[in-house]
């Protein structure tokens, strides 16, 4: 079952397309959590038991794993573990390197953890993706157009008529397909989705989406 077939699956099942951001920082966690021998691990399990049913899967960014050593290597591959199957698993590395560099990202990613798909930086061009789509059950998401402060710095720059995002989203779809690659849009950018989602109808598109605290309120 390749990255469209699950994903649709899921979406089907629990009729979301919510994907869950698993970016555990222990100064932000509720210090019940910190009893724990690994507290990252056993608030990642308590968030993924909480809403397995009413999302459509999880995006681990792996800087708050690396940053734990050791430790948050095991949160990681045990909150992995914690995942039920049938839900998505993203691993939100943003790497983009040379070929051969990038085929180990790939087999530590994809053979290792067995993650759905990763996010890609496309700076260094199609050769830093192709190691991750030729295998033909896994998934991309190659960033497009960010919501950070300076995204305008390189994202927005001028190519003959269209911006530098729209050069780099047709070069990437060119090396692979709409099936197994996918594109990174800040949330607040939403005329530029709106044009984009026109256009390319059949990948698949990450919006991420904070959510502070004090915008949570009980009903």
């Amino acid at each position: 079952m390749n990255f469209t077939q699950k994903s649709e699956r899921i979406r089907e099942k629990n009729k979301s397309n919510l994907v869950i951001g698993l970016d555990t920082d222990l100064q932000k966690v509720p210090v019940y959590f910190l009893n724990y021998k690994n507290p990252a691990l056993e608030f990642n399990k308590a968030v993924i038991n909480c809403t397995k049913d009413i999302c459509a899967g999880y995006k681990l960014n792996i800087a708050f794993y690396e940053y734990l050593e050791e430790a948050g290597i095991e949160a990681m591959r045990e909150s992995l573990k914690s995942i039920p199957d049938e839900l998505l698993k993203i691993c939100d590395a943003k790497r983009g390197d040379i070929d051969n560099t990038a085929e180990k990202y790939a087999e530590v990613y994809f053979d290792k953890y067995n993650f759905d798909s990763v996010t890609i930086s496309p700076y260094m061009g199609t050769d830093c993706i192709k190691p991750f789509i030729k295998r033909k059950d896994k998934h991309v998401f190659v960033l497009a157009l960010t919501s950070n402060n300076s995204y305008a710095d390189f994202e927005m720059l001028k190519a003959g008529e269209r911006f530098l995002y729209e050069h780099v989203t047709e070069t990437i779809l060119s090396a692979g397909s709409e099936d197994n690659t996918g594109f990174v849009f800040g949330a607040n950018h939403l005329q530029e989705i709106k044009n984009f989602s026109k256009r390319i109808r059949e990948s698949h598109f990450l919006y991420p989406v904070l959510v502070r605290r004090e915008m949570i309120r009980k009903h």
